[in-house]
């Protein structure tokens, strides 16, 4: 996977948690693959790239559509004409810009590139993830001792 879908996960999670549904009763009503979204959640996995499939999840889980698009790395088929529009585009795009230098010049310090040696290493989980990937797998398994055979 190479974006961070962080929010679209924190989403999900959040609305399956205040809804009380499972992440299999969630992928029948919206017609997935529950280890297709199991994997996305986890962060091994892009979300869905369909409109109407990010649409109705956004419904069922009383979220606003567009955000949970976004966080999925989509533009809402309702913005692609107003950003066509060059005047609009470029007015976003400026202040998004200003957002990024904003948020840079409060850090203070750029994160060095990774080394090749680091490249090379297997992919360990740091502990939040290792949480979060269990967390997903409880939502996806309520049972248990499947979720943690899993593991």
């Amino acid at each position: 996977m190479s974006k961070n879908y962080g929010l679209f996960r924190e989403l999900v999670l959040t609305g399956l948690k205040r809804k009380n549904w499972s992440l299999r009763r969630l992928c029948r009503k919206v017609s997935l693959d529950p280890s297709f979204f199991s994997k996305v959640l986890a962060g091994k996995r892009n979300p869905p790239s369909e409109e109407h499939a990010l649409r109705k999840i956004a419904e069922i889980l009383s979220l606003p559509p567009a955000r949970l698009m976004v966080a999925a790395g989509r533009i809402p088929s309702e913005w692609r004409e107003k950003l066509s529009h060059s005047p609009t585009f470029q007015e976003i795009d400026a202040r998004l810009a200003g957002i990024q230098e904003t948020q840079a010049a409060a850090s203070g310090v750029e994160a060095p590139a990774p080394a090749a040696s680091a490249l090379k290493r297997p992919r360990r989980l740091p502990e939040p993830e290792l949480r979060a990937e269990r967390e997903v797998l409880q939502i996806a398994f309520p049972k248990k001792d499947f979720a943690e055979e899993l593991l």
